[in-house]
This record gives C-alpha cells, structure tokens and sequence, in this order.
C-alpha cells in the first residue's frame, strides 16, 4: 500500500495527507479498521482477503463496511460527476465487500456506511451517529439498573453491583464524548473538572434515578449526588463523577 501511495507522489499526487494518501491499519485480535484512499479501497480488500486466506482468515463480507462519509448522504452521485470509472469501481468494491442478506433467499444488498461505525467500542464517524452511540450505551446501563431493583433486595449488595459492575461500562465513553464535543476554540482548560456535554447529563440523571428509586424518594438533591460521587474514604459512596 505505501507503495502505491509513494507512485502517486512521484506523479505528483499530494493526496490529503502530503504523503500521497497512504493507507492506515490497525487491527485488535480478529478486528481490523483501515483509514484507506478511495483509489485504493478495491486494491486493500482484494490484497487483503487473498493474503489472509493463506493463515486460515476470511473476510465476513457481512460484517466488513465501507464508510465514505459522515454526512449521511452517498459520495457515489458527487464521485460520479468526477470521475465515473472510480465511482463504479467503489460501486462494486461495495457490493462484493459490504454487504447483508437480502429479503431475496441467497442473495445480498449492498451497505454504503455514511454516518459512522463503532470500532472496539468506540463510535467513528458524525457527532450525531457518536451521540445516538452514547444514548444507546446509557440506555443499556439503564435496564440492567432496572434488573438490580428488581432482583437484588438488599440495598448495600445492589448500590455495590451497580457500582463496581454495572456503571463501569460507561466511562470509556466520556474520552470518546470529549474527542467529538470538544470545543477547539473558546474552552477553559483550567475548568477541564467541569465538562459538560449530553452525555454527562445521560449519566448524571442515571445515577440520580438510581438512587431516587432505591431510596424510594422523589427527588434526590444536587448535594446529595455530590457525597455519594465523594470516595467511600472521604464517606461518600464511590459513584462516578462524569464531569471530571
């Protein structure tokens, strides 16, 4: 792949990266995302699943995705205008590629991605599509919340449950929050204990809904959250702060 992208350099194609548009791969035990030029989208997965074929892997064309944009609409039609060739090329480096199963027994429909992708669990793609990711995420917390209410009657075993297993499953996100909301300009970053987003509010609305429904009280007060966000050192009881 760097050799393709050092030829067009020579040719004096820059590509977006200077570089020529050299291909980016990574990969996590059987998982692998690819930052790949459009040029060379047919030429990556046809390398790639004829190579991966001699060590025994094959690639799931039902769970591999193109994604050509995060705008929600195709680049094919704009690409079309451009250069035809390349954009039916694309066309059928999808269809073989990128694909779920048809209504039609045995055949395939095409997916163009154009919105983002979750890669080891962590949403690629619009604010909108990470947004929707982390509302998704929050709402699972939630109902496994609900399972704890409704099947743990002791109070201590529940808050510790929810605690230590239930609500970890959610921090990872708030790096993932900041790397698509932050501001570039106009941000106090001495105030970077104070962040705040929508999904800090998702999360600071579970806790309190949590506790509202153990308690068994209606409203839980903001100073009431701060000392239960406090260390079981300090007296609190160890929840997640999500602002900081």
């Amino acid at each position: 792949m760097t050799a393709r992208a050092d030829e067009r350099l020579r040719l004096g194609d820059k590509g977006d990266d200077d570089y020529g548009g050299r291909t980016h791969q990574s990969g996590f035990v059987d998982d692998v995302g690819a930052v790949v030029p459009i040029v060379d989208v047919k030429f990556y997965l046809e390398t790639f699943d004829r190579l991966a074929r001699r060590f025994g892997c094959f690639l799931n064309v039902c769970k591999t995705r193109i994604l050509t944009s995060c705008t929600g609409q195709s680049i094919l039609p704009q690409l079309r205008s451009v250069d035809r060739t390349l954009a039916d090329e694309l066309t059928d480096t999808i269809a073989e590629f990128s694909v779920k199963p048809s209504t039609t027994p045995e055949e395939f429909d095409p997916v163009e991605v154009t919105d983002g992708f979750v890669y080891l669990g962590c949403p690629i793609g619009s604010p909108e599509f990470a947004r929707s990711y982390f509302k998704e995420k929050v709402n699972e917390v939630r109902q496994e919340a609900r399972k704890l209410h409704q099947q743990i009657g002791d109070h201590q075993t529940r808050l510790r449950l929810f605690t230590m297993s239930t609500m970890l499953k959610l921090p990872y996100l708030l790096g993932m929050d900041i790397m698509h909301n932050l501001p570039l300009t106009d941000f106090n970053y001495g105030n970077w204990m104070n962040w705040y987003s929508e999904l800090v509010e998702d999360i600071e609305e579970l806790l309190r809904s949590f506790l509202s429904e153990m308690l068994d009280e209606a409203e839980i007060p903001d100073h009431t959250i701060l000392i239960c966000q406090l260390g079981l050192k300090q007296g609190g009881l160890g929840l997640l702060h999500p602002a900081s």
